[in-house]
Parts: C-alpha cells; structure tokens; sequence
C-alpha cells in the first residue's frame, strides 16, 4: 500500500482529523501543499 506524504506538513497539522481541501501538485509519492482550507461542517 503506499501512502502519500503532505509537505509542508506544518500547513496541514493544524487541521489534523477535519476536513479540508488541498490544492497543490502530486509529485512521485509527495502531495506539494499550495493551500489547505477546512470545508465547512
């Protein structure tokens, strides 16, 4: 199973167990955060 790896991780740690949107790039097994914003529950 791979798993993918956010960086930077400390944009997305504060949002840790919500739900967000994230925009940025997949390159190889790394998601590159552009932005990270908690949807609306």
């Amino acid at each position: 199973m791979v798993q993918d790896v956010i960086q930077p991780q400390d944009k997305a740690a504060p949002l840790a167990n919500e739900k967000v949107k994230v925009t940025g790039t997949l390159e190889a097994d790394t998601i590159q955060v552009k932005t990270i914003e908690e949807i609306a529950k």
